[in-house]
């Protein structure tokens, strides 16, 4: 059972029911505060797959906006791509107290259960507002503003010097500004996204060669390589036949 509610202005608030199975995550450019076994744990922006195991209990996470943990954590998130660390070692002990109670608190509504009722759901979702507060984060409008232009340039598939026109500013600027806010470069996400509109795709039953082409690969097995390192298997796995 997975659940997930979207936060204006900050990124989507998910949950899982209890899964003693490991996963293969596609990477997806964001990063993550997750609480597992009573352990908040940051995985860090995901330009790669990652691996992860199984809980005995469910878990709950705030997946930020690409873009936003930079702000968050207050510095440059580039050392943490695509890793998972405890938040103990980055964020300092009120930070943590509260994230973990306002994540807590969610769980405790049972959202999470695959019987959950119409009125825990609705719970859950007016508690969301109390995560947002509990992280005591006001993302600077500029700075969302600036990640929606990035992102949108990323998706038609625009060149860096292009999006650094958009914003005013040098490549070299953009580079420091990405690497201090997704905690990665353009050309990451740009690949990122093209695996994304890809994977899509390839759920909803077009053919590989076809989808290769509407996400802007080169040619099927570009998208095969891609696959490889940014989901972690190759696309027919995700297909709708599974062949």
């Amino acid at each position: 059972m997975y659940t997930e509610v979207a936060v204006p202005r900050l990124g989507v608030v998910w949950t899982s029911a209890a899964d003693s199975a490991d996963a293969e995550i596609p990477a997806d450019g964001s990063a993550d505060l997750i609480l597992i076994e009573d352990e908040l744990l940051i995985a860090g922006p995901s330009t790669r797959s990652l691996r992860t195991r199984g809980s005995p209990g469910p878990v709950i996470g705030l997946r930020f906006e690409p873009g936003l943990i930079g702000a968050y954590l207050g510095g440059d998130p580039s050392d943490i791509r695509d890793l998972r660390v405890l938040a103990r070692d980055i964020i300092d002990a009120r930070s943590r107290s509260l994230a973990e109670n306002a994540m807590r608190a969610l769980l405790a509504t049972g959202a999470a259960s695959a019987d959950a009722s119409p009125a825990q759901r609705d719970e859950f979702l007016s508690l969301t507002g109390r995560l947002q507060g509990a992280l005591e984060f006001e993302p600077d409008p500029r700075g969302i503003a600036a990640a929606h232009v990035i992102r949108a340039a990323a998706s038609r598939g625009s060149a860096a010097d292009d999006v650094a026109d958009l914003l005013g500013c040098s490549t070299r600027q953009l580079r420091r500004r990405m690497a201090g806010s997704f905690g990665y470069g353009y050309a990451a996400l740009r690949r990122v996204i093209r695996v994304e509109r890809a994977l899509r795709a390839i759920r909803s039953g077009t053919p590989l060669a076809d989808a290769a082409a509407i996400a802007g690969f080169s040619d099927q097995p570009h998208l095969t390589r891609e696959f490889r390192a940014l989901a972690g298997a190759p696309p027919a796995q995700f297909s709708a036949s599974g062949a």
